[in-house]
């Protein structure tokens, strides 16, 4: 299958649009929407199925916009909303960073493979703007996160483990576990 498709690019259209405005972390001037234009990049490079690639595509929708489930279904399926929900944080307010994180590897425990492999890709694509930010601003970077880079990477293995358990042969776990090293030595100075 290839990776642009009639429904990809309305996926594409729909992550434009209910990330407009929205900048990433890492460095506070990258739009928004280009991580899950990363995200669905990554996950093209192990799986063919559209529903997951697109799932890839807005997977922060539910989490940080107005997009709703009823919408996503409606626009996608069932299988897309599903799939966005399943790696989707808990909605509900004023839960703790270490609250929310427990919850989602909680849930992911009895995910999908393509709820694993969107969660696996989306760690993959947060690991990589990480380390580029540091290498350009050193630990300033952690001024614009909840927890600091060692819980970050903490939770990062714990997904990873979480997929390994649930999936042993997922096809970007050696990916995940590269970056989670690389993210070690550069991020923490963790020696292998």
């Amino acid at each position: 299958m290839a990776i642009f498709t009639g429904r990809i690019e309305h996926a594409i259209a729909l992550a434009l649009r209910a990330h407009a405005g929205q900048v990433r972390k890492g460095d506070g001037q990258l739009p928004y929407v280009v991580h899950p234009v990363t995200v669905a990049l990554i996950l093209s490079r192990y799986t063919a199925d559209e529903d997951t690639i697109i799932a890839g595509l807005l997977h922060d929708t539910l989490e940080d916009t107005t997009v709703t489930e009823d919408e996503l279904g409606r626009e996608f399926g069932a299988k897309v909303r599903d799939l966005v929900a399943d790696v989707s944080e808990s909605p509900l307010p004023g839960l703790s960073w270490e609250t929310r994180k427990t919850r989602y590897l909680r849930h992911l425990q009895t995910a999908s493979r393509g709820a694993l492999l969107i969660a696996g890709a989306d760690k993959i694509a947060n690991l990589v703007s990480m380390i580029a930010a540091h290498s350009t601003e050193g630990d300033a970077l952690w001024e614009r996160f909840h927890a600091p880079p060692a819980h970050k990477l903490a939770f990062y293995a714990q997904v990873h483990a979480v997929i390994r358990s649930a999936w042993p042969g997922c096809p970007l776990l050696q990916e995940l576990g590269n970056r989670l090293e690389e993210a070690d030595r550069k991020l923490l100075g963790v020696r292998s």
